[in-house]
């Protein structure tokens, strides 16, 4: 009776252990927040906004918008100290005492440079919380990929869905 129960204990901790392992965080893939790009469709205050968002690897967030018409083909970039506007090609340097506190490209980049470093595996993916600025904000990236799926900035009216996220290549 003994020499059964041993093995079949040891069967039920690995199976526990495996059934268990995708509900840890440390299980999940790290957030990434660097080389990647995706669609984004963000609602921001009374705005709806779409676009591609990137990432690109020396830290630069770029959003080119698709919607609403009457920002169609324009893209914005911000490095954490320079915004830029692009237009039919032509590129034109915003000064940052100009760029508002709080614009939505600087939120969405600090957001982005915040660590994320303790998550929980959900059923919406590896969701991170921290804050910017004193303002609580919600992370969700895919669990296996780390891609960003979702971001929510409540007290600014912040809330944006990313989809076909894909990492940057060279």
């Amino acid at each position: 009776m003994k020499r059964m129960l041993f093995p079949l204990l040891a069967v039920l901790f690995i199976s526990l252990l495996f059934g268990c392992a995708r509900t840890h965080p440390d299980n999940a893939a790290a957030p990434v927040t660097n080389g990647f790009t995706c669609q984004a469709s963000i609602h921001y205050h009374e705005l709806e906004l779409q676009g591609q968002l990137s990432r690109q690897t020396d830290g630069k967030l770029l959003m080119a918008f698709t919607a609403p018409k009457s920002l169609t083909g324009i893209t914005l970039g911000w490095d954490g100290n320079h915004m830029t506007m692009e237009l039919g090609g032509m590129g034109v340097a915003v000064p940052t005492e100009k760029v508002p506190q709080g614009a939505l490209i600087q939120r969405l980049l600090q957001v982005l440079c915040a660590p994320h470093t303790n998550g929980t595996v959900t059923d919406e993916g590896y969701v991170v919380t921290g804050e910017i600025d004193g303002q609580p904000y919600t992370f969700v990236c895919d669990p296996d990929t780390g891609l960003p799926r979702s971001l929510s900035l409540p007290e600014e009216e912040l809330e944006a869905v990313f989809s076909q996220a894909s990492l940057l290549t060279k």
